[in-house]
């Protein structure tokens, strides 16, 4: 998005501005998130389905620090 605005403010003079209204706005939004999100959405499923090795190192990592500060503050 910031990339549009940039080549907006850059080529002012090629591009109509006066053309993009809040209807343009959301259009655009609408048809970016429908291409992004289910691509998106698959992406996190399948990270949390199948994890990457160097995933499932840090989780367990993160579950022994955890359960180490339990113990500290247990004694």
């Amino acid at each position: 998005m910031g990339l549009y605005l940039l080549t907006i403010i850059v080529l002012k003079d090629t591009i109509n501005a006066s053309s993009i209204t809040l209807k343009f706005l959301y259009k655009v939004v609408s048809i970016t998130l429908v291409s992004w999100l289910p691509l998106h959405v698959i992406k996190v499923v399948m990270n949390e389905l199948d994890p990457s090795e160097q995933q499932k190192i840090m989780s367990g990592y993160k579950k022994d620090d955890e359960d180490k500060e339990e113990n500290y503050h247990t004694l």
